[in-house]
């Protein structure tokens, strides 16, 4: 039951942080420019990289600070940007991303009492974006890009990588938005079959399995399991199995114990505390309209039953939504136990550099 209000409650604070991006169609020399300097940064990494193990993690973050500056938070990825120019040594990236087209809105940015104030969200989790940039540092890497045009294609993956990092509390990037949804969804259909698509994919059918009932969810893991045979990321692979091996909770079965017996479905789902609240006051309910009701036949007097009975009825109606009530809460609740098993699984660093 905890769980389920502390999901509750912080859901207004990250709604509003993904709606925070802007809805008139993009510059397209900005975001050329964006891609550019990215591109500048990775190349800068290209020298560092075979001698210190630290610059993929650091160009990691100053790629996520400096999408966040020029996309849809551009507070927070201010404030990243200039932490990482702080440090001792400084970031070697800052220079590549923010030198000519970004300081003049940094320094703007750096002057305004809001972002003095902190007054912006800034909470922001690098575990399903991670995958996405170090493919595409991979292929910057190995085979530079020759074009404005692949340049542009990589920023949309980085982009749409974005709208999976906002993190507040006890939700999770993994349980997507309905705007993060269709944006994936368009993006598969546009891009059918490997690379970027292949892992959209994945994260749409466990989003899928997350909340829907048995069929949704065996149509999702038939999807999972088409994606894993026709897929050639063998890390995909890896992270399809270990969802697919891992039992996930069934809402529309805590439902219906919920509704039967308000408080099982909760119990079920571990929550015993929240199912004794729920049932409680959902028993009592049914207490009350039963003594009421029993008094409204042994009343002495029709204006003292008419007001027994009435008090019967409230008695039921409430009754009857806490049945309603603790059924669809006990549901959530299963929906947010698998949110956080996938997003468990999701969230291990699979990449990381080895030792020298």
């Amino acid at each position: 039951m905890r769980r389920y209000l502390a999901y509750v409650l912080c859901a207004a604070p990250l709604w509003a942080a993904c709606a925070a991006a802007p809805t008139k169609a993009p510059d397209p020399q900005r975001r050329l420019a964006t891609a550019k300097a990215l591109r500048q940064a990775m190349e800068a990494g290209r020298a560092l990289g075979a001698t210190d193990d630290a610059v993929v993690p650091q160009l990691e973050q100053a790629s996520l600070a400096w999408l966040l500056f020029r996309g849809p938070a551009p507070e927070a990825g201010a404030r990243r940007l200039l932490n990482l120019r702080e440090l001792r040594p400084p970031s070697p990236f800052v220079p590549a991303l923010v030198d000519g087209i970004g300081a003049a809105d940094l320094g703007k940015l750096a002057d305004s009492e809001d972002f003095r104030a902190g007054l912006y969200f800034n909470s922001y989790d690098t575990a399903l974006f991670r995958p996405f940039f170090r493919q595409a540092l991979l292929d910057e890497l190995g085979q530079p890009m020759a074009d404005d045009a692949a340049a542009l294609a990589q920023l949309e993956v980085l982009e749409l990588a974005l709208k999976l990092t906002p993190r507040f509390g006890t939700l999770y990037p993994n349980d997507l938005a309905p705007e993060t949804r269709r944006a994936l969804e368009a993006y598969v259909k546009a891009h059918p079959g490997g690379g970027p698509s292949d892992r959209f994919a994945m994260l749409l059918d466990l989003d899928q399995r997350s909340s829907d009932w048995a069929a949704g969810r065996a149509e999702a893991e038939a999807g999972l399991r088409a994606l894993r045979q026709r897929s050639g990321d063998e890390l995909l692979k890896l992270e399809i199995d270990d969802a697919l091996a891992a039992p996930v909770a069934a809402p529309e079965r805590s439902f219906w114990l919920s509704l039967l017996l308000p408080g099982l479905g909760q119990a079920s789902n571990g929550d015993l505390e929240g199912g004794l609240l729920l049932g409680g006051l959902t028993a009592a309910a049914w207490i009350w309209a039963g003594s009421r009701f029993v008094q409204a036949r042994q009343a002495p007097d029709a204006a003292t039953q008419g007001v027994a009975y009435g008090d019967a009825g409230l008695g039921a109606g409430l009754a009857v939504l806490g049945h309603g009530f603790t059924a669809l809460n006990a549901a959530e609740e299963a929906h947010v136990f698998n949110v956080q098993l996938h997003w468990d699984l999701l969230s291990q660093d699979r990449l990381k550099t080895e030792q020298r």
